[in-house]
C-alpha cells in the first residue's frame, strides 16, 4: 500500500504518521461500522483513506523510481507481493480449518484461491488496493525505462486519458457486466492512476516544499475548497466502481498537504514513539481487519453490531497482532505482511 516512511523526529513525519492512523481507522470504519447510521459516514465518503494513501506511496515512491535503482526496483515488488501472494493462502488455509473444526459458514476451494490471486478480489476484497499498486508500479517503472526523459509528459497524458474513460462512462461500459471479481480490480485501474500520478508530480516538482513556505494561507485555501466541493455540485457524476471522479484527487490531495505542512509540536518523546509504533503498523491493519471482523464477528457482540466501540476493538485486535508478528518476524521477508 505504502512505501515505509522514514520517520525521524520532525514535525513533517509525526504528521503524516497521525495522517496514516487516521486512513486506516476510516479504512476499519469503512468495512466494519454500518456507515449508514454512523457520524463517520461524510467522512468516510468524503476523504477516502485508498485515494490518499495512493498519493502518499507515489509520492515516496518518486526517488526511488528517477533513482533507476534495480535493486530497490526489486525490493518494492518484494514488499507489494509477498503479502499479496502470501494472506491469501494464509487466510484459506485458517478458513478450512474453521470450516473443518466447527462448520465455520462455508469452505473455500482452491479454485477460490487462484481467483483471489489473479483478480486481488474473492474472499480478500482489500486485495485489489495491492493488486493497482503492483500494476501501476511496473507500469511507472515501464514509463521511465521507455520514455527516460519525457516521463512527466506521459504520465500527465495518462492521467488525461484516465479521465476521458471515466466521464465518458467508457471505463465503466467496458467492465460493469464482467465478474464482480475483475471489475472492483480491474476496473478501478483507471480510476485510481489520476492519485498516483498526483503523489509522484507532487514530490517531482517539490511541492510541499513550496507550499511550507505559505503554510497558514495554505490552510486557509484548502479549507474553502474542500467547502465549496462538498457543498456544491461542481464536477458531473460519473459512473464508477467508488474511485472514479475528479473531486476524490482534488479532496485527497488537499487533506495530504494539510497533513505535510501543518505545524505540530510534540516534545514528549513517549508520544511521538506511540504515534510511530501505530503508524508502522498500518499496513498489516489494513489487511488484518476484515478477517478479523470476520471471525469475531459471532463471538463479540460490539463487533456483532458494527459499532465505534467495535471498530475500535478491531483496530486494536490488528495492531497487537501485528506487535506480536514484528517481534516473531523482525528478520524474515515475511514482516511485510505487517509493516
Amino acid at each position: 500500500m505504502l512505501e515505509k516512511l522514514n520517520l525521524k523526529k520532525n514535525n513533517f513525519n509525526i504528521c503524516l504518521s497521525l495522517l496514516r492512523i487516521y486512513l486506516s481507522f476510516l479504512v476499519v470504519n469503512a468495512h466494519c461500522l454500518d456507515i449508514k447510521k454512523n457520524i463517520y459516514t461524510f467522512l468516510i465518503k468524503n476523504f477516502l483513506p485508498v485515494p490518499t494513501f495512493y498519493i502518499m506511496s507515489f509520492y515516496f515512491f518518486h526517488k526511488t523510481l528517477l533513482s533507476k535503482n534495480i535493486e530497490k526496483f526489486i525490493q518494492r515488488f518484494e514488499r507489494l507481493l509477498i503479502p499479496y501472494i502470501i494472506w491469501p493462502i494464509i487466510i484459506w488455509i485458517l478458513h478450512n480449518l474453521l470450516y473443518i473444526l466447527s462448520k465455520f459458514y462455508f469452505p473455500l476451494y482452491f479454485r477460490d484461491l487462484i481467483i483471489q490471486l489473479l483478480t486481488g478480489h474473492r474472499y480478500i476484497q482489500t486485495l485489489w488496493f495491492q493488486l493497482n499498486l503492483i500494476l501501476e508500479t511496473g507500469l511507472f517503472i515501464i514509463i521511465l525505462l521507455i520514455f527516460k526523459n519525457n516521463i512527466i509528459f506521459i504520465l500527465l497524458n495518462i492521467e488525461l486519458f484516465a479521465y476521458i474513460l471515466q466521464y465518458s462512462n467508457y471505463n465503466f461500459k467496458i467492465y460493469s457486466n464482467l465478474n464482480y471479481e475483475i471489475k472492483y480490480s480491474l476496473g478501478r485501474f483507471a480510476e485510481i492512476i489520476p492519485f498516483s500520478v498526483s503523489g509522484f508530480m507532487m514530490s517531482y516538482f517539490g511541492f510541499i516544499d513550496y507550499l511550507r513556505k505559505y503554510r497558514m494561507k495554505c490552510l486557509y485555501l484548502n479549507l474553502i475548497i474542500f467547502i465549496i466541493i462538498c457543498k456544491y455540485e461542481i464536477f458531473n457524476k460519473e459512473k464508477g466502481f467508488f474511485y472514479s471522479g475528479i473531486k476524490l484527487n482534488i479532496l485527497s490531495i488537499c487533506l495530504f498537504i494539510n497533513f505535510s505542512i501543518i505545524n505540530i509540536n510534540i516534545q514528549n518523546t513517549r508520544i511521538i514513539g506511540f504515534i510511530k509504533e501505530i503508524s508502522k503498523f498500518t499496513y498489516g491493519i489494513y489487511f488484518l481487519h476484515i478477517p478479523v471482523m470476520k471471525y469475531l464477528n459471532n463471538y463479540i457482540k460490539i463487533i456483532k453490531n458494527r459499532n465505534l466501540f467495535g471498530s475500535i476493538l478491531i483496530f486494536i485486535i490488528c495492531f497487537i497482532i501485528c506487535l506480536i508478528a514484528n517481534k516473531l518476524f523482525y528478520k524474515s521477508k515475511l514482516i511485510y505482511l505487517f509493516k
